[in-house]
């Protein structure tokens, strides 16, 4: 499996593997530095089962692996979290689109 390194790649396998992931996440408590309240440990439990579930060993590791707080990029620290925010929002908004057009479809129909 390719190293997943971004948050975009991330959501992207999310989206391939557990579809409606976003739905799921609870983003006030969305803590990225605790195993259960991380994207992965809400999804799937625990930090260490997701990356199972994702196709990962549960001893992979990864210098910006996304799916951790914090990761170094080019000498510099990074946080994921403002990225996957976005990322849960615009998924959320096509949802929400997506459901309106649905509806909408439904009730001309």
């Amino acid at each position: 499996m390719e190293p997943i390194t971004s948050v975009k790649q991330g959501a992207e396998l999310l989206d391939r593997i557990n579809p409606g992931w976003f739905l799921a996440i609870n983003t006030e408590e969305l803590d990225l530095g605790d195993c259960d309240k991380c994207v992965l440990g809400q999804l799937y439990g625990e930090y260490t089962d997701g990356k199972v579930a994702l196709g990962f060993s549960r001893l992979y590791i990864c210098s910006n692996w996304p799916f951790v707080s914090n990761y170094w990029l080019d000498g510099e620290l990074k946080t994921t979290l403002p990225e996957w925010l976005d990322a849960i929002a615009e998924r959320r908004e096509r949802f929400l689109r997506a459901d309106a057009l649905r509806v909408k479809d439904e009730v001309l129909a």
